[in-house]
């Protein structure tokens, strides 16, 4: 061994030792997130019950905001008043400061021809401003059951079988149902882009729902029990702020919930695409406004994921350019467990969800990753949106 170290020693230089030395911890600190992810992605709801068996079927009310959304309403709405499911389910809609005269008529004749469906309108007022959170906290209070699920204009839900798939995961009355959300799959690098970004997006939140400590959830396939918004006072740590009832809310009630994670194809819901990067990236920096109100230890699990690739990919690039005997050799053997363990993961996802992976878009953003979560960073700083606060 003594040798051994000597050779080392004599062959190279402190700082080459130290480039894949530091590029060997990065790598390691890759497979810690890379082995939650997997355990994620293979996650099954119905064995995790084991002895306790299936849940018992319970009525649930699904909640949905539209505001003058007519294709929605036309299109997607009855295909959640019609889904396949045995127990009596209620949708509730709440029209948000209605424009149209259409919307209200729509509705209407759509609540007539199913009684299930509930409508309650908040009316437009120029004089009393409000957060998307007023609409959430009224559908909730016009609920008519004690499960409510959310959905939103730009989900669809996969098929009629989703609501039943969802609804298994009401395990107790402190139940918080977590969903899978996918990008729906048109031709164009935007949407590649689009869908890789809600993978990686995606994954952390998924390990962390797993995990039993769930900080974030997409709107559009997400659940809790009433009695979890009511005993937390609902939003109204952060009523003003026209964003986080998604993250910031669950992590207020997270030691509190029991969470169950529904990994289906039937389960999930496909989103519209942006169609332009502009509206893309300002939808990201609206959403993500809430990161620095996270937790610092939540912040640092999300964040040293990225320090991990600068590490990782620099420390290589480095040594493969150098071309250091020996060591850029085991440089692209890293590279290349790297490529094989995240395929590992995207293939199980795809599975699971059928989630269509763009495997070489996905690639090469775990490249610039942290330079675009920088460049986000510093513009929701200098330019926030002007819709945050009310």
């Amino acid at each position: 061994m003594e040798r051994l170290v000597r050779l080392i020693l004599e062959s190279y230089t402190y700082w080459q030792l130290a480039l894949i030395a530091v590029e060997t911890g990065a790598f390691c600190g890759f497979l810690y997130y890379a082995v939650r992810f997997l355990k994620a992605v293979r996650h099954r709801h119905l064995k995790r019950l084991g002895e306790n068996g299936l849940p018992e079927a319970r009525s649930v009310s699904v909640i949905v905001v539209v505001h003058d959304d007519l294709d929605y309403i036309e299109n997607v709405l009855p295909l959640l008043l019609q889904q396949k499911y045995d127990v009596p389910y209620q949708i509730v809609v709440v029209n948000d400061m209605p424009e149209l005269e259409e919307t209200g008529d729509m509705l209407k004749m759509l609540s007539e021809r199913f009684p299930n469906l509930y409508v309650t309108t908040i009316r437009n007022n120029c004089h009393f401003k409000h957060t998307r959170k007023l609409a959430y906290t009224i559908g909730i209070k016009a609920a008519r059951y004690d499960c409510v699920l959310f959905t939103t204009t730009r989900d669809i839900p996969a098929n009629e079988k989703w609501l039943g798939l969802m609804c298994k995961g009401f395990v107790s009355d402190r139940s918080l149902v977590w969903g899978y959300s996918r990008i729906k799959r048109v031709p164009g690098v935007l949407n590649r882009l689009e869908r890789t970004v809600n993978i990686y997006a995606s994954l952390p939140m998924l390990a962390a729902a797993v995990s039993g400590k769930p900080f974030s959830a997409r709107p559009g396939n997400m659940g809790f029990a009433r009695r979890l918004f009511f005993d937390h006072n609902g939003y109204c740590k952060h009523l003003r702020l026209n964003s986080g009832e998604n993250d910031l809310f669950l992590q207020r009630i997270r030691h509190a919930v029991d969470t169950s994670v529904i990994l289906s194809p039937s389960a999930v819901t496909e989103r519209m695409p942006a169609g332009r990067f502009s509206v893309w990236y300002n939808r990201r920096k609206f959403d993500t406004y809430t990161y620095r109100y996270y937790p610092v230890s939540l912040r640092l699990f999300l964040g040293m994921e990225n320090i991990f690739r600068v590490l990782f990919w620099g420390t290589a690039v480095t040594l493969i350019a150098m071309q250091i005997p020996f060591l850029w050799e085991i440089s692209v053997t890293l590279i290349g467990l790297r490529l094989l363990t995240m395929a590992a993961v995207f293939r199980k996802l795809s599975k699971r969800t059928q989630e269509k992976i763009p495997y070489l878009t996905c690639f090469l953003w775990d490249i610039v990753a942290p330079a675009d979560a920088l460049i986000l960073s510093i513009s929701r700083r200098l330019k926030p949106s002007i819709d945050l606060w009310i």
